[in-house]
């Protein structure tokens, strides 16, 4: 599995993030279309994909968003990738914005939206006590229209982390694909988990 992970990781990377666009831009002027659509007939409601999941071993609850952030700043594009073979392109904007490209769980075309962390005006799902650690924010279109945003919760537990992972998509979005993306949230958080507590302090 590793292995094959890696082989995947090595062959984006040499493909270049210029030839990825190349090759999923009729994909993503699609999604954009459908998507733009579902998001302003929903009129700002939401439908949860929401997945709990439990690393253990690994206590790097607090960590994480930190951990995140300064993988992000610093375009280690390796360690998106490795995340998730849904994963294609995560790049941060002049604005600080993330841009990504992915496959969302379920979809049959690639995506792309504009995750700005912190921005959490619009994020309907409440904040839970027990989990003291989070990262939130809203996604966007490249033209700003609001797709929905993320509330991602942690605590550690056991010698582990806890992760409560929350995405907030159209309300008109199907159900079948919101629940597939599941298995894509819970794919990426654990394996950035552990790449958290394999990093150095």
């Amino acid at each position: 599995m590793e292995s094959r992970r890696a082989a995947v990781v090595e062959a984006k990377l040499a493909m270049g993030r210029e030839e990825t666009e190349r090759r999923l831009a009729r994909e993503v002027r699609m999604s954009d279309r459908a998507t733009g659509a579902v998001a302003r007939l929903s009129g700002g409601r939401r439908r949860m994909c929401q997945v709990e999941i439990f690393v253990p071993g690994c206590a790097v609850a607090e960590r994480l968003p930190v951990w995140y952030m300064g993988r992000a700043e610093a375009e280690d594009e390796a360690a998106f990738l490795a995340a998730c073979p849904d994963h294609h392109i995560f790049r941060l904007t002049p604005d600080g914005r993330q841009e990504v490209w992915e496959t969302t769980g379920g979809s049959p075309l690639a995506s792309r939206f504009f995750f700005t962390m912190d921005e959490s005006d619009t994020v309907v799902t409440p904040a839970d006590p027990s989990y003291p650690f989070q990262m939130a924010g809203t996604a966007r279109l490249a033209d700003g229209t609001a797709l929905g945003g993320a509330r991602h919760q942690f605590r550690e537990e056991g010698g582990g982390t806890r992760a409560l992972l929350t995405v907030e998509f159209p309300r008109l979005m199907p159900p079948a694909s919101v629940a597939a993306h599941r298995r894509h949230v819970a794919c990426e958080f654990s394996q950035w988990v552990e790449a958290a507590a394999a990093s150095p302090r």
